[in-house]
Parts: structure tokens; C-alpha cells; sequence
């Protein structure tokens, strides 16, 4: 939806359905539509390494283009920056055509950040596909994540706290009802949200 004419008229059309397939619809998820490059950053435990981050070119390219990079969690700034600069689509990055480019140093933040998370709460799995950067701000779309059993014990954590949001550290508006549900992940990652 493109505006809130285009909200109702999606929310209505939505509603419409699961009544007419007679599902009981308590309410649509609905997020901000952001522009900017669709990435992929991931997390996997192998048993030989252990966690595993992957940076790559994300979205509905993800797995044909499969231009990908991977490091040891935890990862440093250096090492961001190697894996961005592995990517065959790193050039969609820093601007073409006169694009602006994207907020590396917020990706690289968030990268460094989600490696040390990896560890803290044992990830099995993660997957932010897409991760849509632009030149100000970053956002997890669709974010799946598998602990590893007992994993989060001792760390209360509700899923509502593992959606991620990232945006550039500048003094901003609070948004009080979010702050609960975001602090354990955006203080970790050392983002404001």
C-alpha cells in the first residue's frame, strides 16, 4: 500500500476473503514499505565452525544469483568489509547510475552486531531476507530464526524482541509503545530505533 486509501482498501479486501473462506482473521500484519538494495544476512551453526554469518544479494535473487559471503561469528569491521567487498553485486552498493549509495557503515554495524548475537543466544538458524538497505536506514522484512534447544534460557526474550529494525544512530522520536517490545535487540545490536 502506497497510502492509507490503499491500506483500507487492502485491509478490507483481506477481511473480505477470510470471511468469504470463513477463516477467523484476528488481525493483518502490516510494515512500512521501504526502497533500497534487498539483501540477504544470515547465521548458521556449522559443526565444525560453529556460527557462521552470510552477507549477500537478497531477495527473489538470493538463490539464483547466489552471490554470497561467509565468516566465523563473531566478525569485526574489517571483516564486514571484506564480505561486502567479495560480493559480485557490491557495485549495487556504493551507486550506480547515479543512485545514491547505500549506508555501508550501517550494514557493517549490523553485520559486526548480529554475529555477536549469534553467539549470545546460540542461533541454530537465521535468516533476514530481505534486509532492504538504502542510504539511510535498513530493514529486516521477513527475519526466521531456530535456537538451538534451551538456548534462550536464563535470557527472557518474547519473539517480538527478535524482530529487527535497524536505523542510522541519530537522535530521533521515540516510539514508547515499540521500546518494550525492541530493547533487548536494539541495545544489543547498539542501534536506535
Amino acid at each position: 500500500a502506497r497510502d492509507e486509501t490503499d491500506l483500507d482498501i487492502h485491509y478490507r479486501q483481506l477481511m473480505a476473503l477470510g470471511r468469504s473462506k470463513k477463516v477467523r482473521v484476528q488481525g493483518i500484519l502490516i510494515q512500512e514499505f521501504v526502497k533500497g538494495k534487498e539483501l540477504i544476512l544470515g547465521i548458521k551453526k556449522d559443526p565444525t565452525f560453529g556460527q557462521a554469518i552470510m552477507l549477500g544479494l537478497g531477495g527473489i535473487y538470493a538463490e539464483v544469483f547466489k552471490d554470497v559471503s561467509f565468516r566465523v561469528c563473531p566478525i569485526t569491521e574489517h571483516d564486514a568489509d571484506s564480505m561486502i567487498h567479495e560480493l559480485k553485486s557490491k557495485d549495487l552498493l556504493f551507486g550506480v547510475r547515479g543512485e545514491r549509495p547505500a549506508n555501508i557503515h550501517l550494514l557493517k554495524t549490523a553485520m559486526i552486531n548480529l554475529s555477536r548475537l549469534a553467539l549470545k543466544y546460540d542461533i541454530e538458524e537465521l535468516d533476514i531476507n530481505p534486509f532492504i538497505l538504502n542510504d539511510r536506514t535498513g530493514k529486516a522484512v521477513d527475519v526466521r530464526i531456530v535456537l538451538v534447544d534451551g538456548a534462550i534460557k536464563g535470557h527472557p526474550v518474547k519473539m517480538e524482541q527478535l524482530s529487527l529494525a535497524f536505523s542510522p544512530s541519530r537522535p530521533r522520536k521515540k516510539r514508547p509503545h515499540r521500546k518494550n517490545e525492541l530493547q533487548t535487540v536494539s541495545k544489543f545490536l547498539g542501534i536506535e530505533l
